[in-house]
């Protein structure tokens, strides 16, 4: 088991190593990952006041399912751990 000040060295290490290319696509996924969210949060209350369907509700948060295990693989990919 790795102590803290090892752990935080090695995470220090891997982000320095980290490609633009990595950084860029985490930050995408993050920023599709907010937009799901929000397209999601929009379309539950569009639906609660009956202006949208459960089929559109649906199909929202089945994106935001997608778009969250994008983001998790661009993560991982640039060696940061999401299983906690």
């Amino acid at each position: 088991m790795m102590r803290a000040h090892d752990q935080r060295s090695h995470e220090l290490m891997q982000q320095q190593a980290r490609t633009p290319v990595q950084t860029n696509h985490m930050e995408s996924s993050v920023t599709r990952l907010l937009v799901a969210t929000k397209m999601l949060l929009e379309s539950l209350t569009q639906w609660a006041l009956r202006k949208d369907t459960e089929t559109n509700v649906s199909r929202i948060y089945v994106r935001l399912g997608n778009d969250f295990n994008a983001s998790i693989t661009a993560f991982m990919s640039a060696g940061i751990d999401m299983r906690k």
